[in-house]
């Protein structure tokens, strides 16, 4: 049965983008307004077979037309087995949606976070969904 479609709402105020960073365990989901492009971490998935529904269930609630996956890249800008990984769970995402798939440099995200998260003093369960807010902020960057 396929998923929800979702076009871009011709209001774009309200217009909102997930982000995700994709892991082997879990995936972290962010969200973000396109006007005011303020990430905020949503909730944490497990990377099983509901994953797709998942996600698919929070872009409908969202309101969100594109989603951002996460690529990982190594200390030199090139590719990993993980990039792979992510790329390939982005198809699939594609495959069984409608949403606008887009990637954003993931490096660094997960210890960005998790700095972030021992500074504040913050649960470290919801690392990923944080991890995938600062995916969100690079796409905002590279959309400058």
């Amino acid at each position: 049965m396929p998923m929800a479609k979702q076009s871009i709402p011709s209001n774009l105020s309200s217009a909102r983008v997930l982000g995700l960073d994709v892991g082997d365990a879990r995936i972290g989901v962010a969200g973000a307004g396109l006007i005011a492009k303020i990430p905020e971490p949503l909730t944490v998935l497990k990377n099983d077979d509901s994953a797709i529904a998942e996600i698919d269930k929070l872009a409908v609630s969202e309101g969100a037309a594109t989603i951002v996956v996460g690529l990982p890249r190594d200390q030199h800008g090139a590719e990993t087995e993980q990039s792979a990984k992510a790329r390939s769970f982005a198809n699939i995402l594609e495959q069984k949606t409608d949403y606008k798939i887009v990637f954003a440099d993931e490096s660094l995200s997960s210890k960005r976070a998790e700095a972030m998260l021992k500074d504040s003093g913050k649960d470290l369960a919801r690392l990923d969904a944080f991890a995938a807010c600062f995916i969100l902020e690079e796409f905002f960057n590279q959309e400058l």
